[in-house]
């Protein structure tokens, strides 16, 4: 923890104006895509996984199976994918679409068969993701899962484990955030290292910094502020964090796995939002 820190304070001291290009990059990820949710053919309809098309043919064929069932002909699946959540892949079928903690890269095809060793279901890849990637080669081809419904929309980003590190607000270089998810990916913790509105010592505004902890719903966190002040440089004396929600509010919404808004709301009237982006997105982005 105290290493990721360092690593935070020295990212936002020395980062310039933008990430240009590779935000850029990571925010049009998906954007072409069309999004379907794939779920059983027959039996227990309570596992459902997410797959982004962007291949026309792949479409149309999803659209003929949607409208035709089994009758449409090549109904599995055969995709790559990779360890790790998206935000984006979930189980549609259960009422809290809860994420699964891997993803699909690229669909290969459809067919009327494939080999038995990427047969299963979404939740047996849950169990053991390492090792269906390495026993499969990183495939999935579930025979008895075909396309179910088309999405109106991208499903919204939920906040998850690769969210974690360091966030800021081009605008405002030298301070930002850090995110911590915790309690099994149900709860956010922040620290937001930022300065007092008042002149310090020195002439110009202290550095200043607050911790925020709250449950997580989908792209959204609604977190309690709390001031830690009273530390001194290198001293054992311990500092004196205020109670939970005692100088207000920040709420964390994301739109992608490397962009949103923050937004604060404090217990003496101040309040605003700022746009955050990943310092480092190539870490909270899958490709």
């Amino acid at each position: 923890m105290q290493r990721r820190r360092i690593r935070l304070m020295f990212q936002l001291a020395t980062i310039p104006i933008l990430l240009g290009a590779a935000l850029q990059a990571h925010a049009t990820e998906h954007e072409e895509a069309t999004w379907f949710v794939v779920s059983p053919l027959q039996g227990d309809r309570q596992l459902s996984y997410l797959v982004p098309l962007e291949d026309p043919a792949h479409i149309d064929h999803a659209r003929q199976i949607i409208d035709l069932g089994p009758a449409a002909g090549r109904t599995i699946i055969s995709a790559e994918i990779a360890a790790g959540p998206d935000g984006f892949n979930r189980n549609q079928a259960d009422p809290n679409e809860p994420l699964w903690s891997w993803h699909v890269t690229e669909v290969e095809g459809f067919g009327d068969f494939a080999i038995e060793l990427c047969d299963g279901n979404p939740q047996l890849v849950e169990d053991d993701v390492e090792g269906w990637i390495a026993n499969t080669q990183g495939g999935i081809c579930f025979w008895n899962y075909t396309v179910s419904a088309e999405l109106s929309q991208p499903p919204a980003f939920g906040i998850h484990s690769a969210s974690e590190g360091a966030w800021f607000n081009p605008e405002t270089p030298g301070q930002g955030l850090f995110f911590d998810v915790v309690n099994d990916g149900g709860a956010l913790f922040v620290g937001w290292f930022t300065f007092t509105l008042e002149d310090g010592p020195l002439g110009e505004p202290d550095p200043h910094w607050m911790t925020a902890f709250g449950p997580i719903v989908g792209s959204r966190a609604e977190l309690d502020l709390a001031s830690v002040r009273g530390g001194a440089f290198d001293s054992p004396e311990p500092v004196l964090p205020s109670p939970p929600g005692s100088v207000g509010t920040l709420i964390i919404e994301l739109e992608t796995c490397d962009s949103g808004t923050a937004s604060y709301e404090f217990t003496n009237g101040l309040s605003g939002n700022f746009p955050i982006f990943s310092v480092d997105p190539t870490d909270n982005c899958d490709d």
